[in-house]
């Protein structure tokens, strides 16, 4: 714990700056702006309490043996209307146990990330990845950036007495992680409908015996009364507290944005408008490069059907020529003269008809063979030669 005396202040009491320099007021600019005083942080690890204050870190324990304390007994002085949001690397952070850690990215308000985070990991928590539920080694949903509650606290005397020495009258820091916000919830909600403002009691804060990582329990525990709302009532206003939940740093507005931080906030839309117009150029001459080629192969299919249509009719035009003068019969001959009803027909019976008798060459004769009228009968042979006999010229 650092002390004035090694500083060498005790040295100036007493003494006053040279006439030189009395226009300098030194309370009109302080060392200390925009730093403020440090607060205590309240840690667990294992389920036993800690406090950690200005470089020391001391451990709860119980009044009568000593053991570690099994709970925490305080009084909420200030709950933020929000949860913020922060992210570790896996495996580097233990709830309770690394308090006041700095994160990789953290969002007080659990909407965008904090102005002096160096490696933000989105513009937005609403947008970020390392905001998405998934389903982890031992089968359980949870996300990389953690929701959690800060909550100003004010440790009952009595418990910071016996552990400093002295009672701590300042509110000091509790970080509630998300498997333990349910149950704050829940208390907040029941103590309010009974008219109970979570300021106005003492709460007591131990650890479910059934888990076996450090989950929560919240219980009212009683009423404060008169005597103590002169001493909590002012705490709940101070600045400690706010900056503790980070309210005073939500309600700031954002600094203006440098100059090169400007130059490159506004170069990064001028190039992707850049990119978008020769997308967009892109886009067009393919466009028009496949309009072109839709045109071009229209006109060549049509030439084709127009050459097609062509070749066609000079077919017809001599297959029209060829029967003005020839017909085919079929039976590998060419009759020459014009088709028609004095042409020859097809009966379809393998022989040709001639419908004009008059026309048909004339057949030869040939003798009935034996195999076509029969063996002659001896009866017919008489009968025969009397015919015969009859022409006969003698």
């Amino acid at each position: 714990m650092t002390s004035t005396a090694l500083m060498n202040v005790d040295a100036f009491k007493g003494q006053a700056p040279a006439k030189a320099f009395a226009a300098l007021d030194p309370h009109a600019e302080s060392l200390a702006d925009g730093i403020g005083s440090s607060y205590g942080i309240v840690g667990y690890k294992g389920k036993v309490w800690t406090l950690r204050l200005r470089g020391e870190t001391y451990q709860f324990v119980r009044s009568d043996d000593g053991s570690p304390a099994a709970f925490l007994d305080c009084i909420i002085l200030r709950s933020p209307p929000y949860k913020s949001k922060s992210y570790y690397p896996q495996g580097s952070f233990v709830d309770g146990a690394s308090a006041g850690e700095r994160p990789v990215c953290a969002a007080l308000d659990g909407v965008t990330p904090d102005i002096d985070i160096l490696t933000p990991q989105a513009p937005a928590c609403a947008v970020c990845p390392r905001n998405v539920f998934k389903v982890n080694a031992e089968g359980r949903k949870s996300r990389e950036c953690a929701d959690y509650k800060r909550l100003a606290v004010l440790i009952l005397p009595s418990l910071t007495k016996q552990l400093l020495g002295a009672a701590l009258m300042e509110p000091v820091f509790l970080r509630v992680p998300a498997a333990s916000l349910n149950d704050l919830a829940i208390l907040g909600d029941a103590m309010d409908k009974q008219g109970f403002h979570y300021s106005t009691y003492i709460t007591r804060i131990g650890f479910d015996p059934t888990k076996p990582h450090p989950q929560m329990m919240f219980r009212a525990l009683q009423k404060l009364t008169d005597n103590e709302a002169p001493l909590v009532l002012p705490m709940r206003e101070d600045s400690q507290a706010s900056r503790i939940t980070g309210e005073e740093d939500v309600k700031k507005p954002r600094p203006q944005i440098a100059a090169p931080q400007q130059v490159q906030t506004l170069a990064a839309p001028t190039a992707v408008d850049h990119a978008a117009a020769l997308a967009k150029k892109q886009a067009e001459e393919a466009a028009r490069v496949a309009e072109a080629a839709r045109v071009a192969e229209v006109a060549r299919v049509a030439e084709v059907a127009r050459a097609a249509a062509a070749e066609v009719a000079r077919v017809a035009a001599e297959a029209a020529k060829a029967a003005e003068t020839t017909v085919d019969t079929g039976f590998g001959v060419d009759t020459k003269g014009p088709a028609g009803p004095e042409g020859l027909v097809d009966t379809g019976f393998g022989t040709a008809t001639d419908p004009s008798p008059s026309l048909a060459t004339p057949a030869t004769h040939v003798a009935p063979a034996v195999s076509d009228t029969g063996a002659v009968e001896e009866a017919d042979d008489d009968l025969d030669a009397r015919v015969a006999s009859l022409f006969s010229t003698t």
